[in-house]
C-alpha cells in the first residue's frame, strides 16, 4: 500500500508540479481553451471524412485527449482524432461497420501497451523516414482527392459507389473514378459556400495567424448558409440532432478480431508515429526527457478508453501540441482542460454544430490533407541514394494503388533489403600486404615482418559480419587458401557478428583445416567473442586464437616452416 501511495503521489506531482500556483492554473486554462478551439473542428472533420458521425470525433477528443494528457511523458502533448487514421477508418467501417472500427481501436490500444511493456519504442523511432513520408504523403493525396466530392456538392462521400470492394475504397484510382463519375452532379451553391470557407481559412492563416483559421472557415460557411437560407447539406441535415452527452461505456464486439488485426497494427503505427514526433517536440521545448515507451502507454490507454466510450481512434497531434506550447501551458492540466472545454461545448452548444455545411468541413480537410503531402521531405529523400528513392516510391505506390494493410510490410521489407545491401557494402576483406599493413595501428609487443612469410596468407575483416555479408566472405575464402599451410585472420575491426556468420566462419575454418591449412584468428573484440563462444566457435585442432597480429603471424610462420621442412 505504501508503494502504491508513493506511485500515486509521484504521478500527481508529474501532472501538478510542486509550486503550482493560481497564475499557473489560469495560464493552463487559457491554453486549454485555445487548443480546444483548434481541436473541435478537426475532430468533426476527421470523423465525417472517415464515414462516421461527427460526435464520434468529439468523443475521441474528450476521452482520448484527457487520457493522453494525464499519462504522456512529455507533459504537454495534446491527443485526439488525427487525419492520419482517416483512410484506415474508411476501410474498416465499410467492411465491418463502426463497431469494427471500435474493435480495431481497442486492439490497437492493447498492441501499443504491449509495445510499451516490451520496451520497443525505439522500433518506431527508428522507422526509415522514407517509409513514413511515403505513407503520409500517399494518404494526404487520397484524402485531398476524396474531399473534392463533398466540396463541389457531388455527393456526401466519394466512397459510396460500388466498385472493387470495400477493401479498395481508399484506392487513388477508385477515388478518381468516383470524382469523375459524379461531375454531372456539380452544385454551384455548394461550391461557392465551400470556396468561401476555404478562402477564409487561407486568409486567416496568412493575415490573422492568432485567430483559429479552421473555426473561421466553418463559421463563414455556417453563417452564409443560415443567413441566406441556402439549400446546402449540413451536419444537422445529414446526421440529425447531435447528442449533447457522452455515450455509456461498452466493450465493443470482438467477433472479427482476426481480420481486424492488420488494421489495428496500422492504427497503432499511425497514431504512434505522429505522437512520438509531437512528444519529442514538446520534450525539447520544455527540457523534459523523451520516453517513447511511456508515450506508448499513454496512447494504448487512450485508445482503449476511446473505444470503450465509442470514440474515434486517437493519437498525439503535432499542430495541437504546438498550439499548446505556444499558449504557454505550464502542466499536463492544459491538455486535460482542452478536453473539458470540448465536453462543455458539446453539453451546451452541440446544436450549433448542426448548421455547419459539409462543404465547409471539406474545405478545412483540403487544407489539412495538403499539409500532409510532405513535398519538402520528398525532395530531400529524392536527392539521397537510390535506395531511399526505391523505399519512398514503393511505400507511396502501395498507399495510392494497393492495400493499406500491406503498406508497412512493403515499406519495411524494402528498407530491410536496402539496409542489408548497404551494410554488405560497408564490410571489407583485406588480403595479403594490405591486410598486413592494416595491423600497423596496433600497439604490438614485437615488430611485424615487412612481408608475409612463404606459405602464410593473411586477411583482415572490417565492419559487421552477419547474414547479409557472409556470401562475399565465403566466396573469397573458398578460393583464397590455395593449399597454403597457414591463414591469419584479423578480427580487430569487426564490431558485430551474428550466429549465421559465426557458424559459416567456423565451417570455413574447419574446411581449410581438412585441406591442410591451419587458421589463426587475432584481435577478437569482447562482444564478438561472446557470440563466437555461444556458437561453440572455440580453439581446436587447426583453429587458434591470439590477442595480437604479431603473435598470430609468428605462430603461422612456424607452422609454414614446419610444413616446408617436412616436404
Amino acid at each position: 500500500m505504501t508503494r502504491l501511495l508513493a506511485a500515486l503521489q509521484k504521478e500527481y506531482r508529474r501532472v501538478v508540479p510542486a509550486g503550482y500556483s493560481l497564475s499557473d492554473l489560469t495560464t493552463d486554462l487559457s491554453a486549454g481553451l485555445t487548443v480546444s478551439v483548434v481541436a473541435l473542428p478537426l475532430g468533426l472533420v476527421v470523423a465525417i471524412a472517415a464515414g462516421a458521425s461527427p460526435d464520434k470525433g468529439l468523443v475521441g477528443i474528450i476521452i482520448g485527449g484527457a487520457v493522453i494528457a494525464l499519462f504522456t511523458a512529455s507533459r504537454f502533448q495534446i491527443g485526439g482524432p488525427t487525419e492520419a487514421c482517416i483512410l484506415i477508418a474508411v476501410v474498416v467501417i465499410e467492411m465491418f461497420g463502426y463497431e469494427g472500427l471500435l474493435a480495431a481501436t481497442l486492439l490497437a490500444g492493447v498492441f501499443l501497451l504491449g509495445m510499451a511493456i516490451a520496451r520497443v519504442g525505439i522500433l518506431i523511432e527508428a522507422m526509415p523516414q522514407a517509409v513514413i513520408t511515403g505513407f503520409v504523403t500517399g494518404m494526404g493525396l487520397i484524402i485531398f482527392t476524396g474531399q473534392i466530392v463533398p466540396f463541389l456538392g457531388l455527393a456526401g462521400s466519394v466512397h459510396a459507389h460500388d466498385h472493387g470492394g470495400a477493401e479498395h475504397s481508399h484506392s487513388f484510382l477508385f477515388i478518381i473514378e468516383g470524382v469523375t463519375s459524379r461531375l454531372g452532379n456539380f452544385e454551384m451553391t455548394t461550391f461557392l459556400v465551400g470556396a468561401g470557407s476555404l478562402l477564409a481559412v487561407v486568409l486567416t492563416k496568412r493575415y490573422l495567424p492568432k485567430l483559429p483559421s479552421y473555426v473561421m472557415g466553418l463559421a463563414v460557411g455556417a453563417v452564409a448558409t443560415w443567413g441566406l437560407g441556402l439549400n446546402v447539406a449540413t451536419i444537422g441535415g445529414t446526421f440529425g440532432e447531435l447528442p449533447n452527452r457522452l455515450p455509456l461505456p461498452l466493450i465493443p464486439s470482438m467477433e472479427f478480431w482476426v481480420p481486424l488485426l492488420p488494421y489495428a497494427v496500422a492504427i497503432a503505427f499511425l497514431s504512434s508515429a505522429e505522437s512520438l514526433l509531437a512528444a519529442s517536440m514538446a520534450s525539447r521545448s520544455r527540457g523534459v526527457p523523451s520516453r517513447p515507451n511511456r508515450e506508448f502507454t499513454a496512447l494504448g490507454i487512450g485508445n482503449i478508453a476511446t473505444a470503450i466510450w465509442g470514440g474515434f481512434p486517437v493519437g498525439g497531434c503535432v499542430a495541437r501540441t504546438a498550439t499548446c506550447l505556444a499558449s504557454g501551458a505550464r502542466s499536463p492540466l492544459a491538455g486535460l482542460f482542452h478536453a473539458i472545454f470540448v465536453a462543455l461545448f458539446v453539453l451546451f452548444f452541440a446544436w450549433a454544430l448542426e448548421f455547419i455545411p459539409l462543404t465547409s468541413l471539406a474545405a478545412v480537410l483540403l487544407v489539412v490533407a495538403w499539409r500532409m503531402v510532405e513535398i519538402d521531405r520528398m525532395k530531400v529523400i529524392w536527392r539521397a541514394p537510390i535506395g531511399d528513392r526505391i523505399i519512398l516510391l514503393g511505400t507511396l505506390g502501395t498507399t495510392l494503388f494497393w492495400d493499406l494493410r500491406f503498406v508497412l510490410p512493403v515499406g519495411l521489407a524494402l528498407a530491410a533489403v536496402i539496409f542489408i545491401q548497404r551494410v554488405s557494402g560497408i564490410f571489407e576483406v583485406r588480403r595479403g600486404d594490405a591486410a598486413l599493413f592494416d595491423s600497423d595501428e596496433l600497439v604490438i609487443p614485437r615488430p611485424l615482418p615487412f612481408e608475409m612469410p612463404d606459405g602464410v596468407e593473411m586477411f583482415t575483416f572490417r565492419g559487421a559480419l552477419f547474414y547479409g555479408t557472409v556470401s562475399s566472405l565465403s566466396d573469397l575464402l573458398a578460393r583464397a587458401a590455395d593449399e597454403r599451410p597457414a591463414c591469419v585472420f584479423g578480427m580487430r575491426n569487426v564490431y558485430f557478428i551474428d550466429p549465421t556468420a559465426c557458424l559459416l566462419l567456423k565451417d570455413l575454418a574447419r574446411a581449410l583445416g581438412r585441406s591442410g591449412t591451419t587458421c589463426y584468428f587475432w584481435g577478437i573484440q569482447p562482444e564478438v567473442a561472446e557470440v563466437m563462444h555461444a556458437t561453440d566457435f572455440k580453439p581446436e585442432e587447426g583453429i587458434h586464437f591470439f590477442p595480437d597480429a604479431a603473435s598470430a603471424v609468428e605462430a603461422a610462420s612456424e607452422r609454414a616452416a614446419a610444413v616446408g621442412r617436412s616436404d
